[in-house]
Protein backbone atom coordinates (compact mmCIF):
# COMPACT_ATOMS: atom_id res chain seq x y z
CA UNK A 1 0.00 0.00 0.00
CA UNK A 2 1.37 3.68 -0.74
CA UNK A 3 0.41 6.59 1.04
CA UNK A 4 0.62 10.44 -0.88
CA UNK A 5 -0.38 13.59 1.13
CA UNK A 6 0.85 17.04 1.31
CA UNK A 7 1.59 18.70 4.99
CA UNK A 8 -2.09 20.61 4.81
CA UNK A 9 -3.70 17.57 4.11
CA UNK A 10 -4.24 16.87 0.63
CA UNK A 11 -4.19 13.61 -0.99
CA UNK A 12 -4.72 12.21 -4.45
CA UNK A 13 -7.15 13.42 -6.29
CA UNK A 14 -7.57 17.12 -4.76
CA UNK A 15 -6.23 20.39 -6.57
CA UNK A 16 -3.62 22.99 -4.84
CA UNK A 17 -4.08 26.35 -6.26
CA UNK A 18 -0.82 28.64 -5.89
CA UNK A 19 -0.69 32.25 -6.88
CA UNK A 20 0.90 33.18 -10.21
CA UNK A 21 4.55 33.49 -8.61
CA UNK A 22 3.92 29.46 -7.80
CA UNK A 23 5.47 28.44 -3.85
CA UNK A 24 6.70 25.11 -2.24
CA UNK A 25 4.58 22.57 -0.73
CA UNK A 26 5.93 19.50 1.01
CA UNK A 27 4.45 16.10 0.19
CA UNK A 28 4.78 13.08 2.71
CA UNK A 29 5.26 9.25 0.80
CA UNK A 30 4.36 6.51 2.86
CA UNK A 31 4.90 2.59 1.66
CA UNK A 32 3.81 -0.69 3.52
CA UNK A 33 4.39 -4.09 2.06
CA UNK A 34 4.27 -7.83 3.54
CA UNK A 35 7.36 -8.45 0.91
CA UNK A 36 10.74 -6.18 0.85
CA UNK A 37 10.45 -2.55 -0.97
CA UNK A 38 12.96 -1.75 -3.93
CA UNK A 39 12.17 1.45 -4.25
CA UNK A 40 9.79 4.36 -3.33
CA UNK A 41 9.63 7.76 -5.52
CA UNK A 42 8.19 10.71 -5.85
CA UNK A 43 7.29 11.85 -9.00
CA UNK A 44 6.06 15.03 -10.56
CA UNK A 45 5.26 15.53 -14.20
CA UNK A 46 7.06 12.32 -15.08
CA UNK A 47 10.45 12.69 -13.25
CA UNK A 48 11.59 11.83 -10.29
CA UNK A 49 12.00 14.34 -7.49
CA UNK A 50 12.74 12.55 -4.52
CA UNK A 51 13.82 8.74 -3.79
CA UNK A 52 13.87 7.10 -0.82
CA UNK A 53 17.49 4.84 0.71
CA UNK A 54 15.97 1.52 1.33
CA UNK A 55 17.45 -1.23 3.38
CA UNK A 56 17.51 -4.99 1.54
CA UNK A 57 14.54 -6.37 3.74
CA UNK A 58 12.89 -3.27 4.52
CA UNK A 59 8.61 -3.20 4.08
CA UNK A 60 7.54 0.09 5.36
CA UNK A 61 9.08 3.16 4.23
CA UNK A 62 8.57 6.87 4.07
CA UNK A 63 10.01 9.98 2.10
CA UNK A 64 9.25 13.73 2.72
CA UNK A 65 9.96 16.44 -0.39
CA UNK A 66 9.51 19.98 -0.35
CA UNK A 67 8.96 20.97 -4.33
CA UNK A 68 9.49 24.44 -5.28
CA UNK A 69 6.10 24.62 -8.04
CA UNK A 70 6.65 27.14 -10.31
CA UNK A 71 4.36 25.67 -13.22
CA UNK A 72 1.14 23.51 -13.42
CA UNK A 73 2.07 20.07 -11.64
CA UNK A 74 0.36 16.93 -11.41
CA UNK A 75 2.51 15.03 -8.18
CA UNK A 76 2.21 11.23 -7.58
CA UNK A 77 3.62 8.44 -5.75
CA UNK A 78 4.77 4.97 -6.81
CA UNK A 79 7.16 2.47 -5.15
CA UNK A 80 8.12 -1.64 -5.79
CA UNK A 81 8.23 -4.56 -3.79
CA UNK A 82 10.07 -8.02 -4.45
CA UNK A 83 7.68 -10.93 -4.47
CA UNK A 84 8.81 -13.51 -2.24
CA UNK A 85 5.80 -15.77 -2.12
CA UNK A 86 6.64 -18.46 -4.95
CA UNK A 87 9.86 -20.45 -4.91
CA UNK A 88 12.42 -20.07 -7.68
CA UNK A 89 10.82 -23.77 -8.52
CA UNK A 90 7.51 -22.67 -8.64
CA UNK A 91 8.00 -19.04 -10.24
CA UNK A 92 9.55 -21.63 -13.28
CA UNK A 93 7.09 -24.00 -13.38
CA UNK A 94 4.17 -21.27 -13.49
CA UNK A 95 6.56 -19.97 -16.48
CA UNK A 96 6.84 -23.28 -18.52
CA UNK A 97 2.34 -23.98 -17.74
CA UNK A 98 1.33 -20.87 -18.51
CA UNK A 99 2.59 -21.02 -22.32
CA UNK A 100 3.36 -17.16 -22.47
CA UNK A 101 6.23 -15.78 -24.06
CA UNK A 102 7.48 -13.49 -21.23
CA UNK A 103 8.74 -15.28 -17.65
CA UNK A 104 6.50 -14.29 -14.68
CA UNK A 105 8.42 -11.20 -12.35
CA UNK A 106 8.55 -10.98 -8.73
CA UNK A 107 8.28 -7.16 -9.00
CA UNK A 108 4.86 -5.45 -7.83
CA UNK A 109 4.33 -2.51 -8.61
CA UNK A 110 2.11 0.42 -7.00
CA UNK A 111 1.15 4.47 -8.00
CA UNK A 112 -0.77 6.73 -6.26
CA UNK A 113 -2.66 8.60 -8.07
CA UNK A 114 -2.04 12.26 -8.65
CA UNK A 115 -2.13 15.59 -6.05
CA UNK A 116 -2.54 18.21 -8.78
CA UNK A 117 -1.38 21.90 -8.57
CA UNK A 118 -2.49 25.06 -10.64
CA UNK A 119 0.32 28.02 -10.58
CA UNK A 120 -2.08 31.34 -11.31
CA UNK A 121 -5.05 28.93 -12.48
CA UNK A 122 -2.80 26.93 -14.95
CA UNK A 123 -2.96 23.31 -14.71
CA UNK A 124 -0.36 20.59 -15.46
CA UNK A 125 0.85 20.40 -19.09
CA UNK A 126 3.46 18.27 -19.81
CA UNK A 127 4.42 18.78 -23.34
CA UNK A 128 6.29 15.04 -23.62
CA UNK A 129 2.66 13.97 -22.65
CA UNK A 130 0.53 16.10 -25.02
CA UNK A 131 2.88 15.19 -28.42
CA UNK A 132 2.44 11.25 -27.01
CA UNK A 133 -1.46 12.02 -26.94
CA UNK A 134 -1.26 13.13 -30.17
CA UNK A 135 1.02 10.45 -31.83
CA UNK A 136 -1.58 8.31 -30.27
CA UNK A 137 -5.13 9.89 -32.04
CA UNK A 138 -2.71 10.10 -35.08
CA UNK A 139 -2.55 6.80 -35.32
CA UNK A 140 -6.21 6.23 -34.38
CA UNK A 141 -7.21 8.47 -37.24
CA UNK A 142 -4.94 6.99 -39.87
CA UNK A 143 -6.53 3.69 -38.92
CA UNK A 144 -10.36 4.61 -38.99
CA UNK A 145 -10.02 6.10 -42.22
CA UNK A 146 -8.07 2.84 -43.54
CA UNK A 147 -10.53 0.29 -41.73
CA UNK A 148 -13.96 1.88 -39.85
CA UNK A 149 -16.82 1.13 -41.40
CA UNK A 150 -17.95 3.66 -43.57
CA UNK A 151 -21.19 4.58 -41.53
CA UNK A 152 -19.12 4.99 -38.24
CA UNK A 153 -16.34 7.00 -39.81
CA UNK A 154 -17.63 10.29 -39.34
CA UNK A 155 -18.38 10.13 -35.97
CA UNK A 156 -14.88 8.93 -35.37
CA UNK A 157 -13.01 11.48 -37.31
CA UNK A 158 -15.49 14.19 -35.41
CA UNK A 159 -13.95 13.61 -31.88
CA UNK A 160 -10.89 13.36 -33.12
CA UNK A 161 -9.47 16.58 -33.27
CA UNK A 162 -8.78 18.40 -37.33
CA UNK A 163 -5.14 19.08 -36.68
CA UNK A 164 -4.10 15.88 -35.79
CA UNK A 165 -2.78 14.19 -39.03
Amino acid sequence: MIFLSTESGRQPGDTIDLQPNGGKVAFHVRAVSDQPLRSLELVANGMVKARADLAASQREAELTFSLDADEGTWVAARCTAEDQLLSDQELASYSEQSGLPASPTRLRFAHTSPIYITVGGKKPRVAASVDEAEKMLAAFRRFAQKRAELQYLAEILDVVPEHIK
